[in-house]
């Protein structure tokens, strides 16, 4: 009897570690391969394995080793002190012996009763590690609501730009050329881009994204800069070369400032020259051509302000960036000047 109880375990054992070598090696363990069965690896496995018996996760109790283990283990324990007991004692199992039969089962009873204080125990400690899960779970999913809540009212903002700007635009050919942010989500990146799923929104705003809103302000205003008195003459002399060279230059100059934030517009030309035609001789309107350059370049100064906003980023709180939107507007001033004064000049 022993030596068959012996094989079986024996069997039992070869069979756990062959389909542990196969799982490993692809191959059945045989006597020529047994000298490279990684023991310490196995043994390693096995004892992490026997250690996540007693480990309690976030399933239903009911699938977890530890509480069955520590719920039935006590009750054949004590049947088997109690087999013993009753079996030296002679004790006849009748109604009528059964004080007797107690009085022999103290040890026993005692050792079952802890089945259902070990599984009350066990099973608080589960109840307490699915709360815990419960709340971390809640947790991740309100820090992925708040990204996408934030992602959502940056981006509807950006992509209501347009339409306000087109409700607000004052000169009809501006009117119909919006504004119009066509990665909305990528401008959101770049502007927060510590913000995701998993950490939830961040309003902290990219330095690299500031510095390059400035570099681009920056360009357009050492492109634009004009002394009023040349760009009065310019005009005055009738300079139209060069009138249409800065045309040019300031459209190129706003499509790195849309560039920069990802937008564009319908005609590849925000500023475009004005003609009257005169006894079928197309001639340049001065004053309407210095209108639609002030009106483009409030246009940029004005966009670029809603983007901020919409972001929540305030200009005085970055004194470069402060700075170059000053010298933008400065621009925009000595266009209205100069047209003012052109116009004086045209009336005498």
């Amino acid at each position: 009897m022993e030596l068959s109880f012996f094989c079986l375990c024996l069997i039992v054992a070869y069979i756990h570690l062959n389909d542990w070598f196969y799982q490993k090696t692809g191959q059945r363990l045989t006597y020529r391969n047994m000298f490279s069965f990684d023991l310490p690896l196995f043994i390693i496995e096995q004892g992490k394995s026997l250690f996540n018996l007693f480990r309690l996760n976030e399933d239903s109790l009911s699938r977890q080793p530890v509480f069955w283990m520590g719920t039935i283990i006590p009750v054949f324990i004590a049947a088997g002190f109690e087999y013993e007991i009753l079996v030296q004692n002679n004790v006849v199992l009748t109604i009528g012996n059964i004080d007797e039969i107690f009085d022999h089962s103290k040890v026993p009873l005692y050792i079952s009763a802890i089945a259902p204080t070990l599984g009350v125990f066990i099973s608080n400690i589960h109840r307490t590690i699915q709360t815990k899960k419960q709340i971390e779970t809640t947790e991740r999913k309100n820090v992925a609501d708040s990204y996408y809540a934030h992602h959502k009212h940056i981006t509807d903002g950006f992509n209501n730009l347009a339409l306000a700007e087109q409700a607000n635009a004052k000169v009809k050919v501006l009117q119909e050329n919006p504004f119009t942010i066509l990665r909305p989500g990528s401008l959101y990146k770049k502007i927060f881009p510590l913000s995701n799923v998993r950490d939830g929104f961040s309003d902290e705003v990219s330095d690299a994204f500031i510095n390059s809103v400035i570099k681009t302000i920056k360009q357009f205003n050492e492109k634009n800069e004009r002394k009023e008195d040349d760009f009065l003459n310019m005009l005055v002399k009738r300079e139209i070369k060069d009138i249409h060279k800065a045309i040019r230059i300031y459209n190129s100059s706003i499509n790195d400032i849309l560039d920069c934030l990802y937008a564009s517009r319908k005609k590849s030309a925000l500023i475009e020259a004005e003609y009257d035609d005169i006894n079928k001789v197309k001639k340049m309107n001065m004053v309407s051509t210095l209108r639609e350059i002030g009106w483009g370049i409030r246009r940029v100064y004005d966009f670029l302000i809603c983007v901020l906003d919409v972001a929540g980023i305030k200009v005085t709180d970055y004194p470069k960036l402060k700075s170059e939107m000053q010298k933008l507007v400065s621009i925009l001033n000595i266009v209205s000047s100069v047209n003012g004064k052109y116009q004086e000049l045209q009336n005498k």
